[in-house]
């Protein structure tokens, strides 16, 4: 699902190796067959009445593999988030199939995350009549950092090491249940999610100064299981999703985010029942679709009589849902630890690049992975380019047709395609995208350097970044600064 004005995804499939599939997915048939889907500025094509393509790009060598499919689907204008997508793309989903959500700027560092994420959603959807069935299964990753005397390190702190920093919006109070099934006090089930709340609302005290609180309802917690409340556990926004999750979404077409509207609502809900989550008003006005839900695993035929029953007031909901365990459900956690990585720094394995910082943290990481491993060619979370020139001592990659000048020194850096560097220039923690020009004798560090923009010589340029095409003249020296085409610095 990408943006109605999206003109960057099908031509970065494309640049995958992706080709398009057929021509079906559009209506206009003067289009040549091979290019489907592009328009002026090689993006989808809008207004028809199927805004999609799919492409398709073979899996292995061997003639028997099967090919791996991508159809990307424009949303309507009046798409507001990830749960209005998902009610968008619901008729092309099979009813019974369960749904990975991923966001676009998921960033993972081992091959087998996703796989351990659905395999544990599957593992949650088995023996649903003794265990809570998990209705959805959410992606962590353990971000937290310690000093030499194990105190917890402050996101500040964490940056001036060169680790993984947060925005406080981005942080979250999330509390885990650990089961335990037997006398060691470990158990085989995921741990699960019963408390998760921004660190701005838990701590906001509206200028009284009164100490943070966290008040547990007592349904939530329980003598067989041990729960852990932490700050250091980051949500990926990454979900594996029941069917009957779905159709909750339609129910309640007023939730537009799965990360800020429907997870906190099936966290606090779960131990409540299903028909608690889809609230009075919903099953009134889907009697019968919840009663469709109710009479399929995992729910049992009785709950779907009590549904249909022709006659269903506040006072049968309420017995219903305070009836209790059968109408239960959970909602897992997947936890990724840190592993020990450069610089005495923890590697996340797994993140989002969804801020400047993030986005270099990751860059930095992957080119750290493709200079240590003597297999990177297959490794598929690398995915580099014939032609590529690894760096090895210094950590950095410069893909194809990169030239530098004499005494350049890239130190944890990414260069793209065609661009150009200018002598004694020095690089660190820098993303270079394709055919920049950056003239002599500049130091970049901590920034990035849009596609086709050039760099005057002599520039010294810290904590930047630099727009597509814009121009920076020569001796500038910024930092924090943010440079548009008009050549104008403007604070972030």
């Amino acid at each position: 699902a990408v943006a109605n004005d999206d003109s960057d995804t099908v031509p970065f499939l494309k640049d995958c190796g992706f080709v398009v599939k057929d021509s079906t997915a559009t209506t206009d048939k003067s289009t040549d067959v091979t290019d489907p889907f592009l328009d002026q500025q090689h993006g989808l094509q809008h207004g028809s009445s199927q805004p999609n393509v799919t492409l398709e790009k073979e899996k292995g060598s061997n003639k028997d593999s099967q090919c791996f499919e991508v159809t990307v689907v424009a949303m309507s204008e009046d798409c507001t988030g990830s749960a209005e997508a998902l009610r968008q793309l619901d008729s092309s989903i099979p009813s019974k199939s369960h749904v990975v959500v991923i966001p676009g700027d998921l960033v993972v560092l081992e091959e087998k995350i996703l796989t351990k994420l659905v395999d544990t959603h599957r593992q949650g959807n088995i023996g649903v009549l003794t265990e809570p069935h998990s209705a959805v299964t959410m992606l962590l990753a353990d971000v937290g950092e310690q000093d030499e005397h194990g105190i917890p390190l402050k996101e500040s702190a964490k940056q001036k090491k060169g680790g993984l920093a947060r925005e406080i919006e981005d942080i979250e109070y999330i509390g885990l249940s650990f089961g335990c099934d037997d006398a060691t006090g470990t158990s085989k089930q995921a741990p699960r999610v019963v408390w998760k709340q921004s660190k701005v609302d838990v701590e906001d005290d509206d200028g009284t100064g009164s100490t943070p609180k966290l008040s547990f309802p007592k349904i939530r917690l329980h003598a067989s299981s041990i729960t852990r409340v932490r700050t250091d556990w980051s949500d990926l926004h990454t979900y594996a999703i029941s069917p009957w999750v779905r159709k909750l979404l339609i129910a309640r077409p007023a939730v537009d985010s799965l990360q800020g509207d429907i997870v906190p609502l099936l966290v606090s809900r779960q131990f409540k029942g299903v028909l608690s989550t889809f609230g009075e008003t919903a099953l009134q006005e889907n009697k019968d679709m919840v009663g469709n839900l109710l009479g399929q695993p995992p729910f049992t035929t009785a709950d779907s009589t009590l549904m249909t029953s022709p006659e269903m007031d506040s006072s049968t909901t309420d017995k219903v849902v305070d009836g209790g365990k059968i109408h239960e459900y959970a909602v897992s956690a997947v936890v990724l630890e840190s592993q020990s990585g450069s610089n005495s720094t923890n590697t996340v394995m797994a993140l989002r690049a969804s801020s400047v910082p993030a986005y270099l943290y990751s860059c930095r990481e992957l080119v750290t992975s493709a200079v240590e491993d003597d297999n990177h060619i297959k490794n598929p979370c690398l995915n580099l380019p014939e032609k590529t020139q690894l760096q090895t001592k210094f950590h950095s990659v410069l893909l194809q047709d990169a030239s530098t000048g004499e005494k350049v020194r890239c130190q944890f850096s990414t260069v793209g395609r065609r661009t150009k560097l200018g002598s004694k220039c020095r690089l660190n923690n820098v993303v270079v995208m394709d055919d920049v020009t950056v003239g002599d004798n500049c130091i970049l560090q901590n920034s990035i350097l849009g596609a086709g923009c050039s760099v005057g010589d002599n520039c010294n340029l810290n904590d930047c970044q630099v727009a597509p095409g814009a121009t920076i003249p020569s001796g500038t020296k910024e930092k924090g600064e943010s440079f548009f085409e008009d050549e104008t610095a403007h604070d972030e």
